[in-house]
């Protein structure tokens, strides 16, 4: 036997069987999969992704979140605004006022805390002042009984974000996020006993900065990167990109990236040459090879979970819609870039140590060459229509897990599947239990989720991650402050475009206009909108990338009807029906 091999064995074992997820923990952590994450809008597809990657943080695995909405939500990591022990008060608040049999009645809060509370509660809905006192809403009641949901952040997450060259950060307003400057005198008071009166006044604009040795952990940092859109500028990127990710895993930071910060088609770019990195990255750099006892010093049960997932990386692509489109989708131009290399290398992610999960509202919307990989998939709130055909079989197989318990309770008198609702009428708390235990799809609280692995469901709680979840009229620069610039003469031009590709995306501009006509005809003719309704769903199909950026913002109600009367003109005698 020859003992000279220098490899490391490692006892990695692997089920005989499929595993159905019925039981047990239903995250993965030992061997990669990829996950889909769907859900309509507003459906908490947000929520169960922000656990999911808390979860993969406090396992120290590498974090990457490269893609997002444009309201930059992914950067919310970084954000704590403490609102679990906010709505902890708000909760003392009202069952000190209104005791309740069910409930202990909580100590009164100190006469300050109070009235701020009185204040937080009247804005949430919660109470309704008067002059005999306040009285509390049917909201108020809801929030005391657990049914409403909300956010219970007490944690942030350093955040390490990549953006292009050409994006300039205004560099006082980041330090200030971070808790580089002192906010006033008492807290310079706090560690400090002298001040000159030249650091007085710095202070008191705000401008002084802390000792090195006394500035908080720095909750955002900036790294810019090369765009990679010629030979030489990819094997520098290549480099900046691999110093990014080794720096986020040893800072144990998520690493994060955003469309805003990207002009043109850079974007995609960008993901697709990510992604064709990935495979040197994780197998042939060197930087993510499992460690050895030898190099760790210590026997394997004794390491630390950042020495145990050392090499390995979770990857989250939010609004994949964008990135994946497809092809009945007029994505943006360049969007087939990013799409040809994942389908490229998405297939392969078990054996690059990567855990992929994709995050998107129709799954019919992403290129069926990629969404046929994952492993399982993730369903929040949802219905037939937006879930699409492929998906009719978990809407049916819930219908039938429904029947079955009503006609269990029943005993037999509820014999057929389309009598099932009639049934849920006459017995409203047989219905209640149900929807406990198999509820629909379409009515599928935000805090539930369904597991579809193999064939099989599971009905799931979720919760959330520790750190902000962003709310819809929240925005990033209101929130941090941070401000930054477009050095626009930083910025490549863009490749000059051959004839072929000319008269390609020629080609593609006329389907795109050709569909928005067959969608305004659709809205006039059958649904009889007008069309200020039908500007908005134009405007809200550029959000959604289901149709590309064509400056239908602000427009008019007549710049929309003189539109679509040229189209007709246009297009009546020609359109195939």
């Amino acid at each position: 036997m020859n003992n000279s091999t220098s490899q490391t064995f490692s006892p990695n074992t692997k089920k005989r069987k499929p595993q159905t997820n019925n039981k047990g923990d239903w995250m993965e952590y030992k061997h990669p999969v990829i996950v889909s994450i769907s859900a309509m809008r507003g459906g908490g597809k947000g929520g169960i992704s922000d656990q999911i990657m808390q979860s993969y943080y406090d396992r120290h695995f590498t974090v990457l979140h490269i893609f997002s909405a444009r309201s930059l939500e992914n950067l919310y990591p970084m954000i704590n605004k403490n609102c679990g022990f906010h709505f902890d008060k708000i909760r003392q608040l009202m069952r000190n006022k209104f005791p309740h049999t069910k409930h202990i009645t909580p100590c009164r809060l100190r006469p300050n805390e109070e009235e701020r509370y009185i204040k937080e509660a009247e804005r949430a809905g919660f109470i309704k002042k008067r002059d005999d006192g306040i009285r509390m809403t049917q909201d108020g009641a809801d929030f005391l009984n657990g049914k409403l949901l909300h956010c219970r952040c007490s944690q942030a997450i350093p955040i390490l974000l990549m953006i292009p060259d050409y994006i300039q950060f205004n560099e006082d307003t980041v330090d200030s996020f971070n808790g580089v400057f002192w906010k006033d005198l008492d807290e310079y008071k706090e560690h400090l006993s002298e001040i000159t009166t030249q650091d007085k006044q710095l202070l008191l604009d705000g401008k002084l900065k802390k000792p090195t040795y006394l500035r908080p952990v720095p909750l955002l940092k900036i790294k810019h990167f090369t765009v990679p859109s010629t030979e030489l500028r990819i094997e520098k990127f290549r480099s900046e990109w691999t110093d990014g990710v080794v720096q986020a895993r040893h800072d144990h930071r998520i690493l994060v990236m955003s469309p805003l910060f990207f002009e043109g088609s850079d974007k995609f770019v960008t993901l697709a040459e990510i992604a064709s990195y990935h495979p040197i990255l994780m197998n042939s750099s060197g930087h993510f090879d499992e460690l050895t006892e030898k190099e760790v010093g210590k026997p394997y049960k004794y390491w630390s979970l950042k020495q145990k997932n050392h090499h390995l990386m979770a990857i989250f692509i939010d609004e994949a819609r964008s990135v994946i489109p497809s092809s009945k989708l007029h994505g943006e131009s360049g969007a087939g870039k990013s799409k040809k290399s994942l389908f490229d290398k998405v297939p392969e992610m078990r054996h690059f140590k990567t855990f992929l999960y994709l995050i998107f509202q129709n799954p019919m919307d992403i290129y069926d060459g990629v969404r046929s990989q994952e492993n399982f998939a993730i369903f929040k709130q949802t219905h037939p229509r937006l879930a699409g055909a492929e998906s009719q079989w978990v809407f049916d197989k819930i219908e039938q897990d429904r029947f079955g318990f009503m006609r269990k309770f029943t005993r037999g008198q509820c014999d057929k599947l389309d009598r099932l609702k009639s049934f849920e009428k006459r017995f409203p708390k047989v219905t209640d239990y149900i929807d406990q235990r198999r509820p629909r799809l379409q009515e599928l609280p935000s805090d539930n989720a369904y597991i579809i692995k193999n064939g099989y469901i599971r009905l799931i709680k979720n919760g959330m991650g520790k750190f902000h979840h962003k709310q819809e009229l929240e925005s990033f620069t209101g929130d941090t402050k941070i401000t930054w610039i477009v050095d626009r003469e930083k910025r490549p031009d863009d490749v000059v475009k051959t004839k072929k590709e000319t008269k390609s995306m020629v080609q593609q501009m006329k389907k795109v206009k050709l569909d928005i006509f067959k969608r305004m005809r659709y809205s006039v003719e059958v649904e009889k909108k007008d069309f200020t309704s039908i500007g908005a769903d134009l405007v809200q199909m550029q959000v959604d990338n289901i149709i590309p950026d064509m400056q239908y913002a602000g427009k008019s109600r007549t710049y929309f009807s003189n539109m679509y009367n040229k189209m007709k003109k246009r297009y009546d005698d020609s359109m195939p029906e």
